[in-house]
């Protein structure tokens, strides 16, 4: 994003394609990449992974050990209707790590 704010779209617009053509196709991205230069890494980080969960993406090379990850975690599988009956969400609410 610092070398092209347009690389965020760049990045997210192909998850759609892939799982429209190739519904067995699994993606994979380095989370860190979008936010390289960047102040405040970890905020974008997280919400660049909500967005990409919401559009398809499997799999994130991330630090799963930040509690922003697992939040955009709980809430991408949410919106991405990957969290059936909104199970985790509301377990996560209860233990209060949301």
């Amino acid at each position: 994003l610092s070398a092209d704010v347009t690389n965020g779209a760049v990045t997210l617009d192909p998850l759609d394609g892939l799982r429209a053509m190739l519904p067995e196709c699994k993606t994979v991205m380095g989370l860190s990449n979008v936010s390289h230069g960047l102040p405040k890494r970890s905020v974008i980080n997280a919400e660049f992974l909500v967005a990409a969960l919401s559009r398809g993406l499997d799999a994130a090379i991330c630090d799963p050990t930040r509690p922003s990850i697992r939040r955009a975690i709980l809430f991408g599988e949410l919106v991405a209707g990957r969290d059936r009956y909104c199970r985790r969400f509301t377990r996560a609410v209860r233990k209060g790590a949301i």
